[in-house]
């Protein structure tokens, strides 16, 4: 999603002239935007970086997944990332997942894993603050 300084939330995007994300990421759902010359899109190297220049300013806001600005946030220097995610402005979501026909025993070794170490994963979500709903019924799912 697109994440704003906390005075700019509920503008709309007729407010949004810049933006910026990580190099080889896609802001898919503002291309016909930047596309018509409207939003300038600018790519930096790493998140440290795009916080940066969202804290700064120099761009309207940032485009980066919700869960990596959650863990920033909610480490001891993430207190001073004041930037809000703007749920009016337009956003895609993702869903992972693998498969294979030629290797279908690593699938099932991988279901085991999710079955046998299901406390482990609930508690490496609890610690970075990633419920199951940041990924989607189709993280809950095995197929065998």
């Amino acid at each position: 999603g697109l994440f704003v300084a906390p005075a700019k939330v509920g503008r709309g995007i007729d407010s949004i002239k810049s933006i910026a994300t990580i190099t080889g990421f896609t802001p898919t759902p503002y291309l016909p935007l930047i596309d018509a010359g409207k939003i300038a899109l600018h790519s930096v190297d790493n998140v440290d970086n795009l916080v940066k220049i969202g804290l700064l300013g120099r761009v309207d806001g940032i485009y980066v997944n919700t869960l990596a600005i959650r863990y920033l946030q909610a480490m001891p220097s993430g207190r001073n990332i004041p930037l809000k995610l703007d749920s009016s402005l337009p956003t895609t979501s993702a869903e992972f997942s693998f498969s294979t026909i030629k290797h279908p025993e690593v699938i099932a070794q991988f279901n085991r894993f999710l079955k046998t170490e299901r406390a482990q994963i609930v508690a490496l979500r609890n610690k970075y603050g990633m419920g199951a709903q940041d990924f989607g019924a189709a993280s809950e799912k095995t197929s065998e």
